[in-house]
């Protein structure tokens, strides 16, 4: 039998207006009691006051408005404090939770001790699997991910992937749950991560506080549809710059200072051959002439704005 007090579910919104109300219906429907604790990072796009509407009916959510863009890994941070669940749920709003699947992943963790953290298999709206973990987080696979176009990456990935229960490094933090205990422990993500692939990837490492016998396991008894990177699309150079800097202070934390120099030169690499590979087609392109200038505007920021000098993470 499951605690009344089982899950808190974090979600933090950025211009999310056009996803959030079917988020928390699908919320409703997850066989098992929540506290919703809805984040907004000073949306433009009237997000906030929807949330608001939306928690006037519903005692089982909290709001917070943040009146700047704080980062995704700050704002999940901010309820830690006040989470009294046994379990917390870490889930973007541009997801459909499938009926029953929070409850799914609960039961796991309860009927695995060794395992720290416990994600779905994500779907697009056709229902294909996609990719949503990694089992390895390497320089090669940053070179991957930065270099080559997003359909060419995903393609690669869907060939080869596999969607079985199975242990990874790390899951897509669009949905991950944790015992509160450990995410308190920890100190919840570290802040310096504004918005990356790496964020969850330090967490899900830190969850394990250095013992390679616990596990982060993916499993097929839990589903979400995620529409993937809405809000991300409306902020091109944020999401462009903190992917950047999160990277570069990523490889750096974990693997040292040679490795954080490298990762350094492998994006400031594919910038330059972002910029190159757009000139031919950005006459007739206002699509490409604004990637040219956002890829630019990064590479100014990693001279003027070094990733190798950040020095207040969470270790």
């Amino acid at each position: 039998m499951l605690d009344s007090n089982v899950l808190s579910v974090i979600t933090v919104t950025y211009n999310s207006r056009n996803e959030i109300e079917s988020f928390v219906n699908s919320v409703k429907q997850q066989g098992v009691e929540i506290r919703l604790w809805l984040i907004d990072n000073a949306s433009s796009d009237g997000t906030a006051d929807i949330i608001m509407d939306i928690a006037k009916e519903r005692k089982w959510i909290s709001v917070k408005l943040n009146k700047t863009n704080i980062g995704l890994a700050a704002a999940n941070n901010q309820p830690l404090a006040h989470l009294s669940s046994l379990y917390t749920a870490i889930i973007n709003p541009d997801v459909i939770i499938h009926p029953g699947a929070l409850k799914s992943l609960i039961v796991y963790l309860e009927n695995n001790p060794d395992t720290v953290a416990v994600a779905p298999v994500n779907i697009d709206e056709d229902g294909v699997p996609h990719s949503s973990f990694h089992k390895r987080w390497s320089l090669f696979h940053l070179l991957i991910w930065r270099l080559l176009p997003a359909q060419i990456t995903q393609k690669i990935y869907k060939a080869f992937r596999t969607y079985d229960e199975q242990d990874v490094l790390f899951a897509s933090g669009s949905c991950i749950v944790m015992r509160t205990a450990d995410l308190q422990y920890i100190g919840g993500y570290d802040p310096e991560y504004f918005l990356t692939v790496e964020d969850v990837c330090d967490l899900c490492i830190r969850l394990r506080k250095g013992n390679t016998f616990k596990r982060v396991v993916i499993t097929p008894s839990a589903y979400i549809t995620h529409f993937r990177s809405r809000s991300a699309a409306v902020v091109p150079f944020v999401t462009l710059w903190n992917g950047v800097r999160g990277s570069i202070y990523h490889f750096h934390k974990h693997r040292g200072l040679l490795a954080g120099i490298a990762a350094y030169g492998i994006l400031l690499i594919s910038l330059i051959l972002r910029i190159l590979f757009a000139l031919p087609q950005s006459m007739l392109s206002a699509r490409h002439r604004e990637s040219i200038n956002n890829n630019f505007k990064v590479i100014s920021r990693m001279v003027c704005d070094n990733p190798l000098d950040i020095k207040n993470g969470v270790s």
